[in-house]
């Protein structure tokens, strides 16, 4: 299952906009994954990936994701950085996604 951010992250980088749709079908269905390791505040490691469009390249942006999620968790100011985050690969959108998208 795929959070809210990580679907609105996909479709729109910079914004966390409503979608119609119409929109949604015009979107490629191509998307980069972040692996992400995070050291939780109780001291064990969290294991998530971060899936944005493959357009994103600018890390700050994926940081900023990773943050929302951790946000989601109760996990908000674990350090996120490049040393836990790091681009994996480039795949299609699972049927779940795109699911989860409309």
């Amino acid at each position: 299952m795929f959070s809210f951010f990580t679907i609105l992250n996909w479709l729109f980088p910079t914004s966390l906009e409503q979608v119609t749709p119409k929109q949604i079908k015009n979107k490629t269905m191509e998307v980069a994954v972040w692996d992400t390791y995070v050291k939780k505040k109780d001291g064990n490691t969290m294991h998530f990936d971060i899936i944005a469009p493959t357009s994103i390249k600018d890390v700050t942006i994926i940081y900023q994701y990773g943050k929302l999620y951790l946000k989601e968790k109760k996990q908000e100011g674990q350090l996120i950085s490049s040393k836990e985050c790091r681009f994996c690969y480039i795949e299609k959108a699972t049927e779940a996604m795109q699911t989860s998208i409309n």
